[in-house]
């Protein structure tokens, strides 16, 4: 979605790097948009739905359960996108209940174009044209009794308008009323996206830019988000938050109907290992990949969380490394050894919030500024912790880090403790 000018001198193609996840089922945007038009030309499909982290997922799966619910019973897909800089981090599996209800098909996406040649130049030229043509064929007072397609979708709607886009406006799109489904993107839902720009810059590499001048790249990406905004605005909008900020205050609580289709959604998996060992309750730290976008410095990250996990390991916890999806297995091993079978690392596969599901209440959980703490606290009852603050004042911590910090903190409330009030200061 941010390709739309590749293909010439001064830009680049964005290309997600390789799969974390091998897929051998995995295509490109442009095949997606084929296979699409062939599900919609069926006239059974009722929904579309976009997802690229594990928590995407879960809004997928709890979105498609509150629509059976409803009595919707029509046939769905759902597109795995690329991180731009990760690649695939999810695959079916991430989706039991999509899984269990036997009317949901999965396209994977590997790349969002070719690699190389004419054929790219060719794609991106028709994925233009065709947000182009989208554009122009707005709805408007469109008839509303035309069938509901609704379109899942994370980041600002931007991956829903990309994924229309690349239906382009046939006939067959022209068919639906559109209506555009935002499922929770975790703290970046209740965050003006001015104060996002930043966090936006580090998660975007040289390869994930439109062009190569960083000055021409935030231009471009500005429009871009200008463009399907407009786009976006002029389709039936739909919020699926699982939390609500307080008028008065800005602190978010739980959003009763949508929370109660997350908690159906994280009890479908399979159950994990029990989160007691040995009579020791479970500390289950969650981590994000703060030193990999250049937020945090790396060893000041590894230096802290090592402090974090002796001090839980001192107070009587068998301590969880729940790595990040976007981290490699192997980045904590180090501190898995040499500690007496108190410290493991949970499997990567392994859904955290499915996680917090089946603690029933039991154990802490531990982190920095990641939105699992909101869900850990909010959604499942348990304790949670950030030690994030003392990351401050060390070299190579970002001003955007202490900016999510400092709003996750005011956002949460007394859901998110201090870890250096309970278990001493880690400096």
């Amino acid at each position: 979605m941010l390709v739309l000018l590749a293909g010439t001198d001064i830009f680049d193609t964005v290309e997600a790097v390789n799969s974390q996840m091998a897929n051998p089922k995995a295509m490109n945007s442009r095949q997606a948009g084929h296979e699409i038009k062939r599900f919609l030309a069926t006239g059974e499909v009722g929904f579309l739905a976009c997802a690229m982290s594990p928590w995407h997922a879960m809004g997928v799966d709890a979105w498609v359960h509150s629509l059976r619910a409803s009595g919707d019973r029509r046939r769905g897909v759902v597109i795995l996108l690329p991180h731009v800089r990760d690649g695939l981090v999810i695959d079916e599996d991430s989706f039991p209940l999509c899984q269990a209800d036997g009317a949901v098909d999965f396209l994977s996406l590997d790349t969002l174009f070719v690699r190389g040649g004419v054929r790219r130049w060719l794609e991106v030229g028709g994925a233009a044209m065709r947000l182009l043509r989208l554009w122009l064929s707005r709805p408007g007072s469109r008839a509303t009794g035309l069938p509901v397609l609704s379109v899942g979708t994370t980041r600002d709607t931007a991956a829903g308008v990309f994924m229309l886009a690349q239906i382009g406006c046939s006939s067959l799109l022209n068919k639906y009323r559109i209506r555009l489904v935002v499922l929770d993107e975790g703290l970046a839902s209740y965050r003006p996206h001015a104060s996002r720009s930043a966090e936006a810059r580090l998660e975007r590499t040289s390869s994930g830019r439109i062009a190569r001048a960083g000055w021409l790249d935030a231009i471009l990406y500005s429009r871009w988000h200008r463009l399907h905004g407009s786009i976006a605005s002029s389709y039936e909008i739909q919020e699926r938050f699982a939390f609500r900020p307080e008028a008065d205050t800005g602190t978010l609580r739980v959003n009763p109907e949508v929370a109660a289709d997350y908690r159906m959604a994280a009890l479908a998996g399979s159950e994990e290992d029990s989160p007691e060992h040995g009579g020791r309750p479970c500390a289950l730290v969650v981590t994000a990949p703060h030193s990999e976008v250049g937020a945090i410095n790396s060893a000041a990250d590894m230096a802290v969380l090592a402090t974090v996990v002796d001090r839980l390991i001192s107070a009587g916890f068998h301590v969880r490394i729940k790595p990040h999806p976007r981290e490699a297995q192997d980045k904590y091993a180090s501190l898995e050894a040499g500690r007496c079978g108190f410290c493991e690392i949970a499997p990567r596969q392994q859904a955290v919030e499915r996680t917090f599901a089946y603690m029933h209440g039991r154990g802490i959980v531990v982190g920095m500024n990641s939105t699992s703490l909101l869900t850990a606290s909010l959604l499942y009852g348990l304790k949670a912790y950030s030690y994030g603050e003392a990351l401050f004042g060390r070299d190579g911590t970002s001003d955007s880090f202490i900016e999510v910090l400092k709003s996750l903190r005011a956002m949460a409330g007394e859901a998110i403790l201090d870890f250096e009030k309970e278990f001493g200061p880690l400096s």
